[in-house]
């Protein structure tokens, strides 16, 4: 009795068994997937939360910036590693600045703190592997001005601080006070740090209102009209 011919191709049940492992190694993959972009996607966020408050920290001691209570200490001073090109460095920056510990309309605890932000750069691989944006401040006057100097990491994986300011209508990377101008009018921040995959970027505009003083009114008050 002749047998039959060997069949070449897949049963129904190979095909089903062929199906099943095939999902399931897609299911698999999908699911790795998903969990590396959470984890980078929650870094990221993370990496920006830090950017975010270092920038906001900055703004707030800017926007405060008050007359120095040391005759050798100019009122603001800036450091640039490239003066007067567009190369991203690193700037640092020392300034007076006035903060009310407690609740905000207590004049009364008002201090006057020395603050200065720089970047540290690492001991090997030098900036491109990312310095640390460091905030130290020094009470100058008030209830704590006997304190040494307090240094805090506010930023980590730093590549660039660029720092310009406005004393008059042009930006620039080089400036101190003088008896002229003791405050630029604004100051320009852009940070670049090293992100879960690339390099990321912010940057903020913080108006200096001690820079901006109010020119006082001719007269000094309401006129009267005779009749």
């Amino acid at each position: 009795m002749p047998r039959p011919p060997h069949s070449k191709g897949m049963t129904l049940i190979e095909l089903l068994v062929a199906i099943g492992v095939a999902s399931l190694v897609f299911m698999a993959s999908v699911s790795v997937y998903l969990v590396i972009t959470a984890s980078l996607r929650r870094q990221q966020d993370s990496t920006h939360g830090a950017a975010g408050l270092a920038l906001d920290g900055l703004r707030r001691d800017l926007a405060a910036c008050a007359l120095s209570f040391s005759s050798n200490m100019p009122a603001f001073v800036m450091e640039c590693q490239h003066p007067d090109t567009n190369t991203p460095g690193v700037a640092s920056l020392a300034f007076s600045t006035g903060r009310i510990p407690g609740p905000e309309d207590d004049f009364s605890k008002l201090e006057i703190m020395r603050v200065s932000y720089s970047v540290v750069q690492p001991d090997a691989g030098g900036l491109d592997e990312g310095g640390t944006l460091m905030r130290q401040t020094m009470t100058q006057w008030g209830s704590d001005a006997l304190a040494p100097a307090v240094s805090n990491p506010v930023m980590k994986g730093v590549t660039a601080f660029d720092v310009a300011v406005l004393p008059d209508s042009t930006w620039t990377n080089v400036w101190q006070s003088s008896a002229r101008q003791l405050f630029p009018h604004a100051v320009r921040i852009r940070m670049d740090w090293r992100g879960a995959t690339t390099t990321e970027t912010a940057s903020v505009d913080v108006f200096i209102p001690a820079g901006n003083p109010v020119p006082a009114v001719a007269g000094g008050g309401a006129s009267k009209t005779s009749r």
